[in-house]
């Protein structure tokens, strides 16, 4: 099987991908997954939802300034506020809007980017696949110690609607900064 390998660069962004061609879930069998197989879907989990609490972890930055926040808010609110069924204000009444808040509550930006990207991190589901089928640990943890199933699925009939990454393991937790996602 040809190897999954991720080029990055100095900020760990990915450069370059080869893809597998398969890839495997290890599941026990039980209700759930039976159920996954006789409806043909499968489970896309929240990262929050993880068994291990040091899976994804990320800070968020609070070293940002006003100004930062508002050309964030800005350039995002067009597309987070009807998520809550709000109509976003625009031009001249969206500055007023950022104004009067500002003024009746001076934490608002910080406390509403906080509020934003806890929603953005609630639409994020993930499908844990493995490159290996012959791993003693993943049969292990994942498949009801060596008692349950390994799927195997083809990449290229997956590679439309998902996006595959590999993951990176590190020693610290990534911090998101607002300054670095500003248009």
């Amino acid at each position: 099987m040809p190897e999954y390998r991720v080029n990055c660069d100095d900020n760990g962004l990915p450069i370059s991908v080869s893809v597998p061609r398969y890839a495997f879930k290890f599941a026990t069998v039980n209700a759930n997954t039976l159920a996954s197989l006789s409806e043909s879907y499968l489970w896309f989990s929240r990262p929050s939802e993880f068994n291990d609490i040091f899976e994804l972890p990320t800070r968020v930055s609070a070293s940002f300034t006003e100004d930062q926040l508002r050309a964030y808010l800005r350039a995002n609110i067009a597309h987070h506020w009807p998520k809550f069924g709000l109509t976003p204000p625009t031009g001249d009444a969206l500055e007023a809007t950022l104004d009067r808040l500002l003024a009746s509550n001076p934490e608002f930006l910080t406390e509403s980017f906080r509020y934003l990207q806890d929603a953005r991190r609630d639409l994020v589901r993930i499908h844990c696949l493995s490159m290996r089928y012959d791993d003693p640990l993943m049969w292990a943890h994942y498949a009801d110690s060596h008692r349950g199933v390994c799927f195997v699925f083809n990449q290229a009939s997956l590679r439309p609607a998902w996006i595959a990454l590999s993951v990176l393991y590190r020693n610290r937790r990534p911090t998101a900064n607002i300054a670095d996602v500003l248009p």
